[in-house]
């Protein structure tokens, strides 16, 4: 499906230090309320990895993916929570 190859294609990006090109992939399906897209923007928040570093966006995209019921999310979270 549409949404697979450009996960896909994102994580490829990804995987070679693209990170904006991965960011502008999986932007879109985050938004459209993909838990596991919402769960990589968190992560590339968290780190600066092609946006700048900021935790507030990093937490509200965990937050967006915990609610749906995605256990990494609820991990990384709470961890992030008690920093």
């Amino acid at each position: 499906g549409v949404f697979g190859d450009d996960y896909q294609d994102g994580w490829d990006a990804y995987e070679r230090q693209d990170y904006k090109t991965a960011y502008k992939l999986w932007l879109p399906l985050a938004e459209q309320g993909d838990a596991d897209a919402q769960v990589l923007l968190g992560v590339m928040y968290d780190k600066g990895q092609g946006v700048p570093q900021d935790y507030k966006e990093a937490i509200k995209y965990f937050r967006l993916s915990a609610e749906q019921g995605n256990a990494d999310a609820q991990m990384v979270l709470d961890a992030l929570i008690k920093k």
